[in-house]
């Protein structure tokens, strides 16, 4: 895009702000493909227990939970997980779309702005959004690979928090974008640093601690939902 309006950007977490989404459904969705009724009950009855776990410390730490969480992915290989991305990207994300972050990108877009996703979330799992959505850019967790591989480990990331605001810092900088002029769109506390840095931050579907600051700060909120 050209023009004085490349200039801004708006930038777009992804779990529970543009889509009704998180790290374990699209990890459940990419784990749970293709296996039979017996063998989705045997797994997800070993998977459970650990999901009281993953919410509290998502809660309390969420760097600490996305580091912890992707160890789930230690020893998928990469090529799967493009596999997944290929043949239900494009229709769980879809699915998941709030209708009106589809208006909001496509109304940036029409203004001449950049569009940046920004999340958390493993970089093959979050790319079909991405093209789904039509936006300049796509930043996210990146995992380390070794022989085809994930190791369970984070090459780049994870992105939230400070490290959201930061990445979102360097990417405007070396594009050109001001980020007194530009946008960002998000749900959660952990996200007050990359909030903090745009001139219009705007909480979408705030959970209580997000929702009580943009209140005290005067910053828009708005509720977006799925497709009725």
């Amino acid at each position: 895009m050209g023009g004085p309006n490349a200039r801004v950007a708006a930038f777009f977490d992804v779990d529970r702000t543009i889509a009704s989404s998180n790290l374990l459904d699209v990890y459940l969705d990419y784990a749970l493909e293709g296996k039979g009724l017996l063998s989705r009950s045997l797994w997800l009855a070993a998977f459970a227990p650990r999901i009281p776990l993953y919410a509290l410390t998502d809660w309390t730490d969420r760097v600490k939970f996305i580091k912890g969480f992707f160890k789930n992915y230690r020893g998928s290989a990469v090529g799967d997980l493009v596999g997944w991305a290929k043949r239900r990207g494009a229709e769980y994300w879809g699915r998941r779309l709030f209708r009106e972050a589809r208006d909001e990108v496509e109304r940036h877009r029409t203004d001449g702005h950049k569009v940046v996703l920004l999340t958390g979330g493993l970089m093959e799992m979050v790319r079909p959004l991405g093209d789904l959505l039509g936006v300049d850019e796509v930043m996210a967790s990146r995992g380390k690979v070794d022989g085809g591989r994930f190791t369970g480990e984070l090459e780049f990331g994870p992105l939230s928090g400070a490290g959201k605001a930061e990445a979102a810092k360097i990417w405007a900088e070396q594009c050109g974008v001001v980020l007194s002029d530009s946008y960002a769109y998000a749900d959660d506390i952990s996200d007050l640093p990359l909030l903090e840095l745009v001139g219009h931050p705007i909480a979408v579907n705030p959970e209580r601690r997000l929702g009580k600051l943009a209140r005290a700060r005067d910053w828009p909120v708005q509720w977006w939902t799925l497709k009725g």
